[in-house]
């Protein structure tokens, strides 16, 4: 019986760092015979009680075609350069549900982009690969 391939979990939300860090994982996943799982995170939307309407779950449909669409463009780009390669759309804070999917026994590592933001910047605003960092329980590599 074949075990199954190991995978690289890779965050991509379409951004230059995210790009970046796409090819890099595509790299490391060629070099290790890996298999890349390319995620895409939806955050909650944190609205008030009395906001309602259909406008919301259109809004949540639209967000998730967007990010399937760049999910789908990242994996075929994977793929031509000859790693597998599936998509995933998840939802959640970023940081916290990226280190639930690298939880998974098939997830051997994760890579993140960064937009390389200052000290303060990253205190005021936060930052998902910092967070990252602290809370994942696998390897991960973050691209600058």
């Amino acid at each position: 019986m074949d075990t199954p391939r190991q995978k690289i979990l890779i965050a991509f939300d379409g951004s230059p760092p995210s790009e970046h860090a796409l090819q890099e994982a595509i790299e490391l996943a060629r070099q290790g015979g890996h298999e890349l799982l390319v995620a895409y995170v939806i955050p909650p939307l944190h609205l008030p009680p009395e906001v309602e309407g259909s406008w919301v779950g259109e809004a949540e449909q639209q967000h998730r075609a967007f990010g399937m669409h760049l999910t789908e463009n990242a994996v075929a780009k994977a793929r031509a350069a000859g790693v597998p390669a599936v998509a995933a759309v998840v939802y959640g804070e970023a940081a916290d549900t990226l280190a639930g999917e690298a939880e998974d026994p098939s997830v051997k590592m994760a890579v993140i982009g960064s937009r390389g933001q200052g000290a303060l910047k990253r205190a005021l605003l936060g930052s998902v690969s910092s967070r990252l960092a602290h809370i994942c329980i696998k390897p991960l590599l973050i691209v600058r």
